[in-house]
């Protein structure tokens, strides 16, 4: 035989070996061919996986002997600039906050379109002198620029980098290391990215760019998979640049990187070919927005580049065809482009859930003020997640290109309603995006505890509804709203009149996008701009837009006046030739015309709860000249910063005051273009971000500051109270507090300290100054710890009231406590009414923190991973075997006994326990298990069927809570456990009553069906326990009120 009784090898020689492999071959031809084949696939999967990890360890090692053996070589980060700040400084700050390997950065301005970026920079390179800052005083193009940047260095490896890229943890390291696993071969690396040509990997449903990064760490075999590369990360050895030179500046703004990698890999280098390659970093991942600098043009401007790229390219490669079919870049990244398992990809301990739920993810004012804030969320930590319900299944998704997740889609209604749970969360915020959406939201999360509901409002939803019924609806559902925010005062007000309002933000503008760019860069030309196109919703105003323009090119031509009337949203207006229609312009370019061709922007709408485009206008220095849609008045002051008419003034009136502005008042009109650059100085979009994130957390209570603090265990010798103070403490300092751990006693369990994820001491007198100290209701020494003057806040926690410890209970609750926290209701009720029998004082300010099942990991066992028995093969029964008569051991070991006296060969009956001369007097019948470990104790649990609990009384319970987790029916007293429901999940019996307990076993021995539906809703219940979310939610919240 191979194997002991153990399962350890016991053949030694090669005959042994040959004779098992052969008993193999034997076994598997008695296994059905169907399984055969399986078996074998599963077996293949597991060499396939161990081949993977071998390479990737010696592709590793490769690398790091390679550089350690080099020394640490810096990079030269050479990023071109053309306009695009809004991108360029958030990808500076990640570079600065994520990159450990040393660096220098190369920055080329290629003659900006904006002065604003000009100015940055400058400003940029006298806060960091180390780095270097070009500008071409004319546009020389991107291979140009890049060529300077790259000439401009001297260090071993060059990065070029655009500027709308985000970087995440550890980027540049990788991309060594990448490079240094075959430095002989590995010419051109590119990291993995969401959006770029051939090689992107899209991001996965509703994770962003930093957890696809974490992901691909985790699952990299480091195989490195050759590809054609793309330009947004280049990544090259400078002696590559030595050797064949840098980028051809024959292609304008395409092209060039691909022409790079054929000079590369068709490189002979003195009559050898050199098998140079380009490579994909399959560890790392970073964001790219792609096309920032080029969506500041037209789209046939951009596109005649393309084309006249390609063109080029191709003329000099004509082989290139060939190259491409060398290697095939699906299978290549096909294993990268697999959906990641959830437990790996998701983030690790947010600190809380949320998610936005709209009805597109396209470009528009609302969406990105709702992207700028789920980005902001993702970076800091917060799991965030935007939900996209189609109103059509047949739309196509047309995301945002700025937004760093990707969206969870669904067809409509139905499957959202249906799917929500599963497929976005079970415990969290839900945020409708517009009030059209909240029935939607109340569908989902109304009566769910765990469920928190939140209307964000912005828009006036109940004037703009395009029908009585769905006003009807919206305004049912704003009422089911848990929260309310809104982006305006007035719209506030209005909401309020049906229901409770929480709270106004004002999004702002994005700083970075609309400033002054240089109007005297545009057309010489006096510019108006009006927003027209949108004719499904009268209220936005295109006909009297449409009018006014006429009335302006009416005036200007009797007064013989050169005027410009530009129109964003249309192309053309029929019968209007002299509105120049821009058509719906980006972000980027509306902020480009806006800051160096505008005079004047006029928004036509009758109804806005906000106004975003005229803040953003006036931020660009042109004057809002507008009707009195209620938004505007949020941020400007008629007559101020901007002219705005009574709502019911006819566009010929409107007319006249623009065109007095501009040829009469042209005093007038930059005092008021001067006011409106102060006004906004106050209403950044960042800011917004900032205000609305601290509305939420402030509402919900999902943040408090982070507190120093020392929490008391009386000791960490045996598992229970302790362990549970224990994990208290583990998750208060992952939700960012300071936590100490101080064990009055020093007998520690090495089991439970390894456990311990925070500083443990025993100097439990000499605590140093904190914001806090938590300690058990049962510590002899409470007293003295609430003498401790370094210590502002004292807060107990009462896991127990048991006769067992009633002096030290009754001490404890007789001292001056901030605050109680205890784990259960009944307890709390204890602090606040005397129980008979006892003395002390009553609280008030006792509140319930709640509990969770941390063991649960530990101790599951569900069906598929255990066996049961029944009344045919047998069951086996347990209990807890304890010294003190209060525990119920006495009662547990009589029913026992009558089952067995009933049951005769059909049980097997267990005790577990630390009692060492209960097993020299146990009864013969009861197998007893001493002191068994954690692990022991989750492996004889899975083998119960029915596990007995006759204790007389409870704080909380958790050893039965282990025994739901191991499947095991529940037999218990009636202790007031909150977890426990009977005939739901257990069955339950008073305290003291033994026939009573035998009934309930018994009943369990004879209906096997009824038994598993207790053992499948126990699991249910155990598993529901185990998230630590509402029990740190409490925690936090007495935090917060005590400071």
């Amino acid at each position: 035989m191979a194997f002991d009784k153990k399962g350890n090898w016991r053949g030694k020689t090669k005959e042994e070996v040959d004779a098992f492999v052969s008993s193999l071959d034997e076994e598997m031809q008695a296994v059905p061919k169907e399984l055969q084949s399986q078996i074998q696939a599963l077996g293949n999967q597991v060499l396939g996986a161990n081949s993977a990890l071998v390479k990737s360890n010696k592709n590793k090692m490769k690398a790091f002997s390679n550089i350690l053996y080099k020394g640490v070589k810096p990079v030269d980060i050479v990023i071109p600039v053309y306009g695009g700040l809004h991108v360029l400084a958030p990808c500076l700050a990640s570079i600065a906050q994520r990159t450990g390997w040393p660096y220098k950065l190369i920055l080329v301005d290629d003659a900006s379109p904006d002065k604003g970026t000009t100015t940055w920079l400058k400003e940029w390179a006298t806060e960091h002198p180390n780095h270097t800052v070009l500008f071409n005083k004319r546009n020389r193009g991107f291979a140009a620029t890049v060529n300077r940047g790259i000439e401009a260095g001297e260090n071993d490896y060059i990065c070029v980098l655009n500027s709308d890229v985000l970087v995440t943890k550890g980027w540049l390291f990788k991309l060594v290391v990448a490079m240094e696993t075959d430095p002989e071969h590995n010419k051109i690396i590119n990291p993995c990215t969401n959006n770029t040509a051939l090689i992107n990997i899209p991001l996965q449903e509703g994770y962003d760019y930093n957890d696809m990064n974490r992901a691909f760490e985790k699952l990299s075999s480091h195989s490195y998979p050759e590809v054609m590369p793309t330009g947004f990360c280049f990544f090259i050895p400078r002696s590559l640049v030595n050797d064949i030179g840098t980028f051809d500046e024959g292609y304008v703004s395409y092209g060039e990187e691909s022409d790079y990698w054929m000079r590369t890999i068709t490189r002979v280098h003195k009559g050898a070919v050199t098998n140079w390659k380009s490579v994909l970093a399959d560890d790392t991942y970073i964001f790219h927005e792609r096309g920032t600098s080029f969506s500041v043009m037209g789209a046939e401007e951009h596109m005649g580049f393309r084309k006249a790229g390609a063109a080029r390219f191709h003329s000099i490669w004509p082989g290139f065809k060939v190259w491409e079919q060398s290697f095939d870049i699906r299978k290549s990244l096909a294993t990268l482009r697999t959906p990641v398992a959830e437990d790996i990809i998701k983030k690790e301990n947010p600190p809380y859930r949320i998610c936005f739920v709209v009805y597109s993810t396209e470009n528009c004012g609302g969406m990105k003020v709702i992207t700028d804030i789920v980005n902001h969320l993702n970076e800091v930590g917060v799991e965030a997640k935007i939900v996209h319900v189609k109103r059509d299944p047949k739309m196509k998704k047309n995301v945002l290109p700025s937004l760093r997740t990707e969206p969870i889609v669904f067809e409509g209604t139905p499957d959202f309603v249906n799917n929500f749970h599963d497929r976005v969360f079970k415990e969290g915020i839900v945020v409708a995006g517009t009030g059209e959406l909240m029935p939607l939201v109340a569908a989902v999360t109304h009566g769910n505890s765990k469920l928190t509901s939140i209307h964000f409002s912005q828009s006036d939803d109940l004037s703009i509804a395009p029908s009585k019924q769905l006003k009807d609806a919206i305004r049912n559902a704003n009422k089911l709203a848990d929260f309310t925010f809104t982006n305006s005062k007035w719209t506030a007000k209005k909401m309020a009149k049906s229901h409770k309002v929480h709270g106004t933000i004002n999004p702002g503008y994005d700083e970075l996008m609309f400033f002054p760019k240089g109007r005297e860069e545009g057309d010489e030309r006096l510019t108006v701009l009006v927003s027209l196109g949108n004719q499904v919703y009268p209220f936005k105003g295109h006909d009297r837009g449409v009018e006014l323009c006429s009335h302006i090119h009416r005036l200007c031509k009797e007064n013989k006046k050169e005027v410009r009337i530009l129109a964003n949203g249309v192309d053309s207006v029929q019968g209007a030739p002299y509105i120049i229609g821009l058509g719906i312009l980006p972000q980027t370019r509306f902020a480009k015309v806006l800051g160096t061709e505008v005079d004047i922007y006029v928004d036509p709408a009758r109804n806005h709860s906000y106004g975003l485009p005229s803040l953003e206008a006036m931020a660009s220095g042109a004057v809002p000249v507008c009707w009195d849609n209620k938004g505007i008045r949020e941020y400007a002051t008629h007559d101020l910063d901007a002219i705005i008419l009574n709502n019911k003034t006819v566009p010929e009136v409107m007319a006249e005051r623009i065109y007095n502005l501009l040829f009469n008042e042209p005093k007038r009109l930059a005092q008021l273009r001067e006011a409106g650059q102060k006004t906004v100085q106050k209403l950044t979009r960042q800011q917004g971000v900032l205000n609305f994130i601290k509305l939420l957390e402030k509402k919900l209570d999902l943040r408090v500051e982070s507190k120093k603090i020392a929490i008391i265990t009386p000791h960490l010798r045996k598992h229970g109270g302790p362990t549970t103070i224990l994990n208290t403490a583990n998750m208060l300092q992952k939700a960012g507090h300071n936590v100490c751990l101080y064990s009055i006693y020093t007998d520690i369990s090495p089991s439970i300290q390894k456990s311990c994820e925070v500083p443990l001491r025993v100097d439990w007198q000499n605590i140093p100054p904190c914001d806090l100290l938590i300690s058990n209701s049962d510590n002899e020494h409470n007293k003295e710890f609430l003498e401790m003057s370094q210590i502002q806040k004292k807060v107990m926690l009462k896991l127990s009231h048991n006769p067992r410890f009633q002096s030290l209970e009754t001490d404890s609750l007789n001292l001056e406590w901030d605050a109680i926290a205890t784990s259960t209701q009944w307890l709390k009720e204890a602090c606040e009414t005397v129980t008979e029998g006892w003395e002390y004082k009553t609280h008030k300010n006792a509140k319930r923190v709640g509990w969770y099942h941390y063991g649960h990991e530990l101790f599951s066992a569900t069906a598929n991973r255990r066996r049961f028995g029944d009344k045919e093969v047998g069951l086996t029964i347990g209990t807890l075997i304890h010294q003190h008569p209060l525990k119920g051991t006495t009662e547990a070991l009589q029913v026992m006994e009558a089952m067995a006296r009933k049951y005769p060969s059909k049980l097997q009956l267990v005790g577990v326990g630390e009692v060492p001369e209960f097993a020299k007097n146990k009864p013969d019948w009861l197998n007893y298990v001493l002191s068994p470990s954690r692990e022991e104790m989750a492996k004889i649990m899975a083998q119960v069927d029915i596990w007995i609990i006759a204790s007389h009384t409870e704080g909380l319970g958790r050893m039965t809570l282990e025994a739901m987790s191991s499947a095991c029916a529940i037999v218990s007293t009636d202790t007031g456990a909150e977890f426990l429901k009977d005939g739901k999940n257990c069955l339950l019996a008073k305290v003291g009553d033994v026939e009573g307990l035998t009934k309930c076993v018994d009943t369990l021995y004879q209906e096997t069906e009824y038994k598993q539906t207790l053992v499948e809703a126990g699991f249910k219940t155990a598993a529901e326990s185990a998230d630590s979310t509402e029990y740190l939610k409490n925690w936090n919240s007495i935090i917060g009120d005590l400071f």
